[in-house]
């Protein structure tokens, strides 16, 4: 398992704080829709956690929990980076 500490941090102080607001909101809508299809295709959970997201270290991404669609299991992710 990996700790927050583990993770090499990296400075931001050349962006604007405009361009990372405006990251902020897009990143957040784009999350939004990675809810919209756990909520759509796993039974809905007391508290919610299966509209919740998992951040992935391999492909440095959230994914959604995996649902099964047929004989297939199907994640989707958001990528930060690219």
């Amino acid at each position: 398992m990996t700790f927050e500490r583990d993770i090499p941090w990296i400075s931001l102080s050349s962006v604007s704080s405009k361009a990372l607001g405006e990251a902020r909101r897009q990143a957040h809508n784009a999350v939004q829709w990675l809810a919209r299809f756990s909520r759509s295709y796993l039974p809905p959970s007391p508290d919610d956690s299966h509209t919740s997201l998992t951040w992935n270290h391999t492909s440095d991404s959230f994914d959604t929990n995996a649902v099964v669609i047929g004989d297939k299991k199907i994640r989707l992710g958001f990528d930060f980076v690219s």
